[in-house]
């Protein structure tokens, strides 16, 4: 089956590049396939453990992309239909496909297929033009980056990917305490490559696609070339030397009708370290940092059923602009 079938830029801008980077993963069990308007392509989900191993069901990501609103849905599901059979000819396994800004037609595209809903994102935004208006100094000098950590990714010194539930915050606890224990300060690439593993990992253990982070994950990350060390914070004890911490940041420049923006790409918590506002400063941190850079417009997703992380998130003034939906299906060999 072809892979070199491309999406056009209109296509890309509505599968988004984190979905489009794992749909363009290497693997020859890729594959691609086009309509008149619409794109669609499958790929297998890399295993951490290598593929085949006894027991462990393979995964794959779907995306496609209608092109222009009237493709139909029957032409849609038409290319979703090629995509699961391709899954089935190449030994089945979970699937699950992702729609950015979901339409009142996908439920019954996915539901033609015999996908069903499985979990909503919500993408919120938040005005920071007054924040920027009034900026004056940093009154956090930790908040921003050292000039030794803009590392070279590719040094060697690096360490391993953020899918779709980024932005979802693990702090059990909404609350405004300040401790002044905690120092807030940009990563260190190498340095503080383990602690951050061990952190996340911890935070988001029972999260499929947030948890389980490798140290060649991470690499690949810090090669991206939007990675910026400057604009990912870490909160680290005092008394202990520890990471407790951290809010990944990233910069979207401006494109397809939305500003130049600053998002929470993600953000966690060691769970030893819920009920000290760990979230609620780390987003502000990231605010800060966001606003010296010169942009206005933040940006984050959450999960719709994140009802904590949510109410924290409003309450520091992000509102809803967008609910992104996966389907999911399991996939049998004829």
């Amino acid at each position: 089956m072809p892979t070199s079938i491309a999406p056009t830029a209109a296509q890309r801008r509505e599968l988004g590049d984190e979905l489009l980077r794992d749909l363009m993963t290497p693997d020859a069990r890729a594959a691609a396939f086009a309509s008149r308007d619409g794109y669609a392509r499958v790929a297998p989900v890399p295993s951490p453990g290598g593929a085949g191993l006894s027991g462990i069901r393979r995964r794959w990501t779907v995306g496609y992309s209608p092109g222009v609103a009237t493709i139909g849905v029957g032409a849609a599901t038409e290319l979703l239909m090629q995509c699961l059979a391709h899954v089935s000819d190449h030994g089945g396994g979970e699937v699950t496909l992702w729609r950015q800004g979901v339409r009142p037609d996908d439920d019954r595209v996915a539901d033609n297929v015999g996908l069903e809903p499985d979990r909503d994102l919500l993408q919120m935004r938040i005005d920071l033009a007054p924040t920027l208006d009034d900026a004056g100094p940093d009154p956090d000098p930790d908040s921003h980056s050292d000039p030794d950590s803009h590392s070279d990714p590719d040094s060697g010194r690096g360490a391993g990917s953020v899918d779709a539930e980024r932005s979802e915050s693990n702090d059990d606890r909404v609350d405004d305490s300040s401790d002044e224990s905690i120092r807030v300060r940009a990563y260190r690439i190498g340095d503080d490559d383990r602690a951050w593993l061990a952190l996340n990992n911890a935070a988001f253990a029972n999260h499929h696609e947030q948890g389980g982070w490798t140290l060649e994950r991470l690499r690949a990350r810090q090669r991206e070339p939007w990675f910026d060390a400057s604009w990912f914070l870490v909160a680290i004890d005092l008394h202990t030397d520890t990471m407790v911490g951290f809010n990944w940041l990233r910069r979207h420049p401006a494109g397809g009708g939305d500003p130049e923006m600053g998002e929470i790409y993600a953000i966690g918590v060691d769970p030893a370290a819920h009920g000290r506002g760990l979230g609620r400063r780390l987003a502000r941190a990231g605010f800060d940092r966001i606003v010296a850079d010169g942009v206005s417009t933040g940006l984050l997703y959450v999960a719709a059923d994140n009802a904590v992380a949510r109410a924290l998130y409003e309450s520091l003034g992000f509102t809803v602009t967008r609910t992104d939906r996966a389907y999911t299906a399991t996939v049998v060999t004829p």
